[in-house]
C-alpha cells in the first residue's frame, strides 16, 4: 500500500468517526432521488445557509451506518448515493463565496470518500466540477488566503488529492499549509508571538475561527504521521506550543472565553469546545508531537469535569488580553488600543456588539458554561467590565449602522498598559465609547480581580443613563438574589453568584439584579430563528445617572472562599491615577496623562 492510499484509508476512517451522528428525518424521493421535505432548497442566507443541511444529513447517514454496511447493504447505499446525486445535479450555491469555495467543496468530498467505490464517472465528474472550486488545484486564490480560511481551502485541496489519487497536489497542500503553521509577526493574521490567534485583521479568534484552524491542523498531522509527506519536527512542535501555551488558557472544562470567539458569539454554541476535544484526541494519537502527557491533560479538562484545569497567569500582548486561574476559576481581561480590533460584525450577525468595541471587557468562570448560549437574551448594554450607555436593540442597532455594512472598527486609544509580574497581573486603559471617556484597570491576585473605574464623563447633553458593568452572567443556584428582585449593594457590602463573591469597594453603589431574561437568536443574528428562549441571568452593574462628572467605582471579584487581599483603604482611585497597596510589599501605581498609561511596581520586583 502506498503512503497515499494509507493516508486516504486512515483519512475516511477518521471521517466516519468525526461525522457519525443520529439523523431521525427520513428523506422523501424527489427527481428521481431523495430528499428532505423540511430543507429549505431555496434558501440563501449568508451565514448560516440551511441548503447544505442535505449534505449534512447525507454524511451523517453514512457515516452512522459505517463502511461494512455501505458495502453489504444494497438499499442502505442506494440512499445515500440517491441523496448524494440530488445534490450533484442541482449544484446548490450560495452568495456568500465561502459556502462554494469551503463548505459545500468540503461536505462533497466526505461523501465521495464515503462512496468512492460506488460513484458512476457521470457523478466523479460533477464532484470534480465542484472539488475544483475548493482547490488549489482549480482555485490559485487559495494561495493567499491566511489562518482558518487558508486551512480550509488546504483540506479541500488534500480531499481533492486523495480522491483523484494524485500526490503531487497532495504535496502542494501540505506545503502551503506549513507556511501557514508559522508565528505572524505584527498585524499579521494566524498564530501570534505570544500563541494567540488572528483573523480579519489584528484580531484574537483562538477559539472562533481559531478553533477550525486548530480541527483541521490537528487532522492534517493524524492522517500524515508516518508518511513520506509527514512535515518537520519544527512544524508540529509550535503547533503544540500554540495549543498548550495559546489556546489551553482561554479554555475553561469543555467552553472558551467569550471574548475569543469573535462575531461567533451571536452563534448556537459558539462557546462549545467539543471540535478541540476531538483534535486534541487524535494529537493523543500522533507519534510525532513531544509534549503528550500535557496534550492529554488538556484532552481530559475538556471531557472530564473532575480532571484538574491548570493554573497561573498569562499575559497575552498581541491580543491585548490578560488571564489569571485558580484550579477553580478562570478571570479574564482584555483591552483596547488604535492597532487592534475588539470585534467584528458582518453577514448579519453580531450587530448589537457596538460595546464591545471599546474593549474593557472581563471574563470570569468555574464551571465554564456561564456564558454559553446567552446571546438571545443579553442585555448588550451591560457587557461584563464595559462602560457604556444604556441602551435599547434599536439604538445600538443604529450605532451598528443597521446591517448597512461589514464593522471591524479598530479602538479608539493609545492609552493601554499592561503588567504581569509573579503572580500579580495589571490592565490598563483610557475609555473611550460613544462619547463616554474616563480609565479603568484591572488588576489579578490569586484568585482575585480588581476592577476600578474613574474619571467617567459623559457631557452634559447625555439623555441616557450610563453604566460601569461588573459581570452579566448566567444566574447560579446559590446567588444572593433571586429571580426577580434587584438589589443596591453599598460599600462594604457582598454579593455572591456561583463561585465568585462581587465585594463593593467604592462609595458609588451598585445593582445586583436576577431576571428571567427573555428573546431570540434572531435579536443578534438574522440567520437564526425567532423562536423564544428564556434564561435566569444574573447582572451586576454601577448607574451613574444620564449625565456623569468624573464619577468613579471599585469592585473585587473573588473566587469564594479565599482571603481578601487588600483592605478597601489599600485602594485609592483618583481622577486620573489608580494606586492600590496590593500586598505589606507591594504598591500598584497606574497613572494615565495625555493618551498614555505608565503602571509602577513600588517597589519594584
Amino acid at each position: 500500500m502506498t503512503d497515499l492510499e494509507k493516508i486516504k484509508l486512515k483519512y475516511t476512517d477518521c471521517l466516519f468517526i468525526s461525522q457519525k451522528a443520529p439523523c431521525d428525518i427520513l428523506p422523501i424521493k424527489a427527481e428521481g432521488s431523495l430528499k428532505f421535505a423540511d430543507v429549505d432548497y431555496e434558501d440563501k442566507t449568508l451565514s448560516e445557509w440551511k441548503t447544505p443541511e442535505h449534505l449534512r444529513r447525507a454524511c451523517k447517514i453514512a457515516a452512522s451506518g459505517g463502511k461494512d454496511k455501505l458495502k453489504s447493504d444494497k438499499e442502505f447505499r442506494d440512499t445515500v448515493l440517491s441523496l448524494f446525486n440530488f445534490w450533484l445535479k442541482n449544484d446548490f450555491t450560495n452568495p456568500n463565496w465561502w459556502h462554494n469555495q469551503i463548505g459545500v467543496p468540503r461536505l462533497v468530498s466526505y461523501l465521495c470518500l464515503f462512496l468512492s467505490d460506488y460513484l458512476s464517472d457521470d457523478q466523479m465528474k460533477k464532484c470534480e466540477e465542484i472539488l475544483l472550486r475548493g482547490s488549489l488545484g482549480g482555485n490559485a486564490a487559495i494561495n493567499s488566503w491566511t489562518g482558518a480560511n487558508l486551512m480550509w481551502g488546504i483540506f479541500g485541496t488534500v480531499n481533492h488529492a486523495l480522491i483523484s489519487e494524485n500526490s503531487e497536489l497532495l504535496k502542494t497542500a501540505v506545503d502551503r499549509a506549513m507556511r501557514e503553521v508559522a508565528v505572524m509577526e505584527g498585524l499579521k493574521e494566524g498564530i501570534k508571538p505570544d500563541m494567540s490567534f488572528y483573523q480579519h485583521g489584528p484580531m484574537i479568534y483562538t477559539y472562533g475561527y481559531g478553533r477550525d484552524f486548530t480541527h483541521d491542523c490537528a487532522v492534517l498531522f493524524y492522517i500524515l504521521s508516518g508518511t513520506e509527506f509527514m512535515p518537520s519536527q519544527e512544524k508540529t512542535g509550535l503547533f503544540e506550543d500554540f495549543i498548550l501555551d495559546g489556546s489551553r488558557w482561554f479554555a475553561c472544562h469543555s467552553f472558551a472565553d467569550y471574548m475569543t470567539v469573535g462575531r461567533e458569539i451571536s452563534r448556537k454554541n459558539a462557546l462549545s469546545l467539543e471540535k478541540i476535544a476531538f483534535a486534541l484526541k487524535l494529537m493523543t494519537e500522533t507519534a510525532e508531537y513531544k509534549r503528550k502527557d500535557e496534550i492529554f491533560s488538556f484532552y481530559r479538562s475538556l471531557t472530564d469535569k473532575s480532571a484538574s484545569q491548570i493554573s497561573g497567569l498569562r499575559e497575552f500582548k498581541s491580543s491585548y488580553m490578560m488571564v489569571s486561574r485558580t484550579k477553580n476559576t478562570y478571570m479574564s481581561a482584555k483591552g483596547v488600543h488604535k492597532d487592534y480590533l475588539c470585534c467584528e460584525a458582518g453577514n448579519y450577525e453580531n450587530y448589537l456588539s457596538a460595546n464591545y468595541f471599546s474593549g474593557q471587557t472581563v471574563c470570569f468562570m468555574s464551571k465554564g458554561d456561564e456564558y454559553f448560549n446567552l446571546s438571545p437574551v443579553y442585555d448588550y448594554s451591560v457587557i461584563p467590565g464595559v462602560t457604556a450607555f444604556l441602551q435599547n436593540d434599536e439604538k445600538l442597532l443604529e450605532r451598528m449602522g443597521n446591517y448597512a455594512h461589514w464593522i471591524n472598527e479598530k479602538g479608539k486609544t493609545d492609552c493601554f498598559g499592561l503588567k504581569c509580574k509573579n503572580d500579580i497581573g495589571v490592565m490598563a486603559m483610557g475609555i473611550v465609547n460613544d462619547g463616554i471617556t474616563g480609565y479603568c484597570s484591572r488588576i489579578t491576585k490569586n484568585g482575585n480581580m480588581l476592577l476600578l473605574t474613574s474619571g467617567i464623563n459623559a457631557g452634559n447633553d447625555c439623555c441616557q443613563s450610563v453604566v460601569t458593568a461588573v459581570d452579566q452572567c448566567r444566574l447560579q443556584e446559590n446567588c444572593t438574589v433571586k429571580t426577580g428582585e434587584k438589589r443596591l449593594i453599598s460599600k462594604g457590602m457582598k454579593v455572591t453568584n456561583g463561585a465568585f463573591t462581587y465585594t463593593n469597594l467604592s462609595d458609588t453603589p451598585f445593582f445586583a439584579e436576577a431576571i428571567n431574561a427573555k428573546g431570540n437568536w434572531k435579536r443578534n443574528n438574522l440567520d437564526m430563528t425567532t423562536d423564544p428562549v428564556e434564561t435566569d441571568v444574573f447582572k451586576l452593574y454601577f448607574e451613574y445617572g444620564k449625565a456623569p462628572s468624573n464619577a468613579s467605582c471599585a469592585v473585587l471579584i473573588s473566587e469564594n472562599g479565599s482571603e481578601m487581599p487588600f483592605d478597601i483603604s489599600d485602594v485609592n482611585l483618583l481622577q486620573n491615577r489608580h494606586s492600590v497597596k496590593i500586598s505589606p510589599d507591594v504598591k500598584i501605581d497606574i497613572s494615565f496623562e495625555n493618551d498614555q498609561c505608565e503602571i509602577s511596581f513600588n517597589p519594584c520586583f
